[in-house]
Order: structure tokens, then C-alpha cells, then sequence
């Protein structure tokens, strides 16, 4: 008769007898729960001595967020301000806060601010006659999603006045 492998957890009792393979999977488990496991090998003998206990802990894979879902600037007077909603997918951990980027070209952004979890910003470091490009990525424990792509604001020029 050839070996098999007994998977059991600590407190001795077997859990699971398998074939001769080298892996096994446990998936009646509950995240963040500390599991403890040996391994013994078992022939017409009876089981042979276990192996030391291995411990492991179940969680979520997370992933940084998807992008915002709508996103706009608009001009006000001497400031620009942005809106956004939040992503559909959250990579699996609340978003806790967005990176705001502007340039002057959709293809050199910089980072110019780092926002909670709000869905509205006020950029009032423009100049007037200029045009911005902003974008926006979500933040979670993963990390910074990807930003959405370059919206084009151009804050226009304060109107003169007439001479009266």
C-alpha cells in the first residue's frame, strides 16, 4: 500500500486524509483567525510521527482601488475646482483619500495634493490665463490606483474693466 498524508490541526484531530500529494488547501476557514497545522505520513503500519506545528493566518487579498468613476474642473473665478466620485471597485479596502495631479500638459502631471476621503478640491495656486490639466487617483492600504485620465481647465483671464 503506498503513503498517503493525514492533514490535522493542533489540537490533534485529523482534519482531512488525502493521496500521496504535497499540498493541500484549507478553505472552511475565517479571515484573520490563527490556524495551526501537522502533517503526518500514513502507510499499513499507521500514521507515522507528525511534524512540527505550522501556523497560518487567512485574509483578503486587497488591491489597490479602480479609477474615479466621474470626474470634472471647472473654472471659478481665480480658482479651479474639481469633483469626482469614488471608484466602483475599492480593491477589496476602503478608500481612505485621493492624490490630486496638475501640469500644464496632459502628459506632465505632478502630485499637488494629498486628499482624506473627500470627493471635492479647490486649486486656488492658478494663474489666469492658463490652462491646467488635472487628474485624480484613489488611495486605499494597497496603495494609489490608477489616475484618471488628464481633464483640461483653462482659467481665463480676469475681464477688464470698462472705463467709466
Amino acid at each position: 500500500m503506498a503513503a498517503s498524508s493525514v492533514v490535522a490541526c493542533s489540537d490533534s484531530s485529523e482534519l482531512v486524509q488525502l493521496g500521496d500529494v504535497n499540498s493541500y488547501l484549507d478553505t472552511a476557514v475565517t479571515n484573520g483567525v490563527t490556524y495551526q497545522y501537522t502533517i503526518a505520513a500514513i502507510n499499513e503500519a499507521g500514521p507515522g510521527e507528525r511534524t512540527e506545528p505550522v501556523s497560518a493566518t487567512p485574509f483578503d487579498l486587497i488591491d489597490v482601488p479602480g479609477k474615479v468613476r466621474i470626474f470634472t474642473g471647472e473654472a471659478k473665478g481665480g480658482n479651479v475646482v474639481l469633483l469626482w466620485s469614488p471608484p466602483l471597485d475599492d480593491g477589496g479596502s476602503p478608500v481612505t483619500g485621493y492624490v490630486v495631479y496638475r501640469g500644464t500638459s496632459a502628459d506632465d502631471l505632478a502630485a499637488v495634493a494629498t486628499l482624506g476621503p473627500v470627493l471635492t478640491w479647490t486649486d486656488d495656486d492658478v494663474d489666469r490665463g492658463q490652462t491646467y490639466y488635472y487628474s485624480v487617483a484613489a488611495v486605499n492600504e494597497a496603495g494609489e490606483g490608477e489616475p484618471f485620465f488628464a481633464r483640461e481647465v483653462k482659467v481665463p483671464k480676469p475681464k477688464e474693466e470698462s472705463p467709466g
